[in-house]
Formats: structure tokens, sequence, C-alpha cells
């Protein structure tokens, strides 16, 4: 409702076109969005359960607490550029739109359709991240995917683990992790990287599940199919699946 109230008072509309009421919003000025620019940001503010939560605070010039970085800086400073395009009369004559999603702590997965929708329509599209630190900008960012790896074995005792050719599921899995990343070029600006592994386990036993998640980042669509058809085939038959 702040979102809404802010950008009514910038002159801008809602386009109920690109608005699922649920997890996307969008507003566009009187230009529309067709061949212009638009503007990408989100207002949730994903937090892991392993970081303690910052409580908010001021110092000097210094703000503190959860998003500021990735979420509220990047609205407030988007806010007062509308503003002050609007003060010397710019505003008004561009084609312009802003979309904020509310699931980035989901992978955006219910936005993601109205975003790729939104971005289509326009010429140039800005997403609103924190850039890197020494008042650098960011002009171009890699896509990412990320996947479940999955893997599945008979419990063993640790005696067992020698008398068969198949390695144990938790050692299986590494392997595979490790050739996974191995398919990372830095020449194609193509990253793999494991983000984490929970394993399963009887008591008295070698783990039987292991459940990993892994990321990659690409440059262009193409090149990500093209290495996720090679991250498929690295995989050994009948052995672990992805989950996408």
């Amino acid at each position: 409702r702040k979102a809404d109230r802010t950008f009514r008072d910038l002159g801008m509309l809602p386009c109920e076109e690109l608005t699922d009421e649920r997890s996307a919003w969008t507003w566009q000025t009187k230009q529309g969005l067709d061949s212009g620019t638009l503007f990408i940001g989100h207002l949730d503010v994903p937090a892991s359960e392993g970081i303690p939560t910052q409580m908010f605070r001021k110092e000097a010039e210094w703000l503190y607490g959860e998003g500021i970085g990735s979420s509220r800086a990047p609205l407030v400073m988007l806010e007062f550029a509308l503003r002050a395009l609007r003060s010397v009369r710019r505003l008004r004559g561009q084609a312009l739109g802003v979309m904020l999603y509310t699931d980035e702590g989901r992978d955006a997965r219910y936005s993601a359709e109205v975003i790729r929708a939104a971005a289509a329509k326009d010429d140039r599209v800005l997403v609103l991240r924190p850039g890197p630190v020494g008042e650098s900008i960011v002009t171009r960012r890699r896509g990412q995917r990320k996947y479940r790896f999955r893997a599945e074995g008979d419990p063993r005792r640790p005696g067992q683990a020698g008398k068969t050719k198949k390695p144990e599921v938790l050692r299986g899995t590494w392997n595979q992790l490790d050739a996974l990343c191995r398919l990372s070029a830095k020449s194609r600006r193509v990253s793999i990287s494991a983000l984490g592994l929970e394993v399963t386990s009887l008591p008295m036993l070698l783990p039987h599940h292991t459940d990993a998640s892994v990321l990659r980042a690409y440059p262009h669509t193409a090149t990500a199919d093209e290495i996720e058809k090679a991250m498929n085939d690295s995989i050994a038959k009948g052995g672990p699946r992805w989950d996408l």
C-alpha cells in the first residue's frame, strides 16, 4: 500500500496486465511500458535461519537492519530518482515502469512469469541490486539457476564400505559434485558451485540419502542450456538425479 501511494503521488498508475495481486505489482507512467525502461525490485527480505536477526538502529549517517542494503535502500534511491525526474518535468514523457515482487526468498517462483512478460516489453531493464564497494555501478549480471541433487542408496555398516565397487552414497555424492563444479569455465563466464549438503542416516549406519543444492551462473540462456546438458551427461546412468 505504501508503494502504491508513493508511485501514485508521482503520477504513475497501476498496470493491471502485469499485476497478479499476490506476488507482483507493476506501475507505469502515462506513456506505458512498451520500448521503455523497467525497474525491478523486491519487497520481501529473505533471511537464513542460521543468521541472527539484526535489529534496526541508526548511527550518524549509517543505518543497520534486515534488508536495508538488499531491498530498502534501492527502493528509497528509486523513489528519489523518480521524484528528481518529476521535479524537472522529465518523468511524464518517459515510457517507464516499476515492478515490485514479494517472493525473492522463493527464487521468484510465483512472480517469474510476470517478470518475464514485463521485461519483454521494455528496451531496458534495471534490477535494483546493491553494487560492489567502491562507488562502482553494475551494468550487467549473469543469470542463475538452482538445482537439487538427490542421491539414495542402501544403508551400510561402516565395515561394508570397502566390500563393493560402488561407493557409499555420501562419497559418491561429493565425487559427483566435484565433477559438476569442474564444468565451470571462467572464459565463458560460467560458474557452478555447491551451496549445501544434507545427509540422512540410521543409527550406527552410513548415510543412505543425500540432498545437495547447486548454483550455476551463466551469461546467456543458450550457454545455460548447453552446460545443463553437460551436467546431466556427467551423472552416471542409474545414479542420482536432478530436480530443477
